[in-house]
């Protein structure tokens, strides 16, 4: 598992907005090259460039195609390690502005990303970001035994430099206001 967190000089409010804002991610999360909404809350199907119908408390600050709550599901191409990978992910959990739980299951493994937020101040929040990789089958087992002594330095480094470029987008966003 790998765990960061980072203290980021922005209200809960902007964070949790840029955070759970999935559909525009690739524009401001530099390892992001690509998103592609493929279902909403509930699991609906989400079509082409179809807008999501429903509501809700999700939060989210897209107000495009799909609205942050669980079963929202998107297609996410990162650069890791030099190369593009495609991933499906959806959202496992959410407490509104408190935390969420991204899934995705790839390679024999069924992966976990969560995110916590605590408002310290009226303009400070702190956001815990923590990956795991949970074996599924007996090759990724033997894979994760050898690897993830490797694999956790380079977890954490991604993860705050992801949370870095939030900060960046947060700050941004409050300039904007």
């Amino acid at each position: 598992m790998a765990s960061v967190q980072v203290s980021m000089d922005v209200p809960l409010e902007t964070v949790w907005q840029v955070c759970t804002d999935i559909e525009h991610c690739a524009e401001y999360i530099e390892s992001i090259v690509g998103v592609d909404i493929v279902a909403g809350k509930g699991g609906e199907l989400q079509v082409g460039g179809a807008r999501m119908e429903g509501g809700g408390e999700g939060g989210g600050g897209g107000g495009g195609k799909g609205v942050f709550a669980e079963g929202l599901t998107w297609d996410e191409t990162r650069v890791m390690f030099g190369s593009q990978a495609k991933e499906r992910m959806w959202v496992e959990s959410v407490q509104e502005k408190k935390c969420y739980v991204v899934g995705a299951e790839s390679c024999g493994a069924k992966y976990e990303t969560q995110f916590e937020f605590e408002q310290v101040s009226a303009t400070e929040t702190h956001v815990r970001c923590s990956f795991d990789a949970k074996a599924l089958t007996c090759c990724a087992w033997f894979m994760n035994l050898i690897m993830a002594p490797l694999m956790a330095s380079a977890m954490k480094k991604a993860l705050v430099k992801d949370l870095q470029d939030i900060e960046k987008e947060a700050k941004r966003r409050m300039k904007d206001k």
